[in-house]
């Protein structure tokens, strides 16, 4: 498949992006969006991003800790996530280095208006999905690692991200088996994800604020994942481990609904019957119902 380019005059273009990951330097071009896919040109090199190639779209407005980015989550590459973020042209460099804020804000138009242009773009031929980028900050969420560092994610309808690392790691629902939440103090949840491929460690997120619950479930629920809410303290990469070397033993107690295990309870199960009634709305580009 080849990139088919627009017209001079439709061309849209985000200015002074570096790309990420980068090989240790900074590398400064223009990003441009094009009839089926995207053209990252720098001084020395150019690359293609084909629609075709691209599963989900990601963005974020800089504040004084992270400049405006953009990430593109790839179906088959080299790496998986390619970003791009915003710096100040040479100008405006010098005008505002002693105040972000003004400076991040002409960048964040400068990535709005990029935005809002390429979602109005008619689907291309051979891209999996319309395109549109989901604003992070809206999906954010914090807790803990069991080691005790910050977590700081954002939760989608198509992906759990990682933002404590550039390009942020993705984990797409696809991916998920169940998602356990337990509330195991009064303020606070649990999140325990598990993935299809068995192999795969556990994903530990804890103390995350009980604020952020309702949220979460929404997008699992919307995304398709199975989660359980409850109070149940585990082992889950002893869990994980024994379902690896014995898989047929989990299969015949029951898998995850296995009694020995207690997952589901009435919160789990209340949840699921008020999300399946016919009066249940829910938009899924909407932020989080935090409180």
């Amino acid at each position: 498949m080849e990139l088919q380019m627009h017209e001079e005059h439709r061309v849209i273009k985000l200015t002074d992006v570096e790309i990420l990951p980068n090989a240790g330097k900074t590398i400064l071009g223009i990003l441009e969006a094009h009839v089926n896919g995207f053209i990252y040109t720098a001084s020395n090199f150019r690359m293609v991003f084909m629609h075709a190639n691209l599963e989900m779209f990601f963005m974020r407005l800089g504040d004084k800790m992270m400049p405006p980015l953009l990430q593109f989550h790839l179906e088959h590459s080299v790496t998986k996530d390619i970003q791009f973020c915003l710096v100040p042209s040479p100008l405006g460099q010098v005008r505002y280095e002693k105040d972000n804020q003004i400076r991040n804000s002409s960048r964040n138009e400068d990535l709005k208006n990029f935005v809002q242009k390429v979602q109005q773009e008619p689907q291309s031929w051979g891209s999996k999905l319309p395109i549109h980028f989901y604003d992070l900050e809206e999906f954010k969420f914090c807790g803990a690692f069991p080691t005790g560092a910050s977590a700081t994610c954002a939760l989608t309808v198509s992906a759990l991200v990682m933002l404590e690392e550039t390009p942020f790691v993705v984990f797409p629902l696809l991916d998920i088996e169940i998602v356990n939440l337990a509330q195991l103090g009064p303020e606070t949840v649990d999140m325990t994800v598990v993935f299809k491929d068995i192999k795969r460690d556990v994903l530990e997120i804890r103390l995350v604020p009980l604020k952020f619950l309702t949220g979460i479930k929404h997008r699992l629920n919307f995304g398709g994942v199975k989660y359980y809410v409850n109070s149940k303290s585990l082992d889950w990469s002893m869990l994980v481990k024994d379902i690896r070397e014995f898989p047929k033993k989990f299969i015949d107690s029951g898998g995850w609904g296995s009694s020995n295990l207690e997952l589901e309870d009435s919160r789990t199960l209340a949840y699921y019957s008020d999300s399946d009634s016919d009066s249940y709305s829910y938009d899924p580009y909407g932020p989080y119902m935090c409180y």
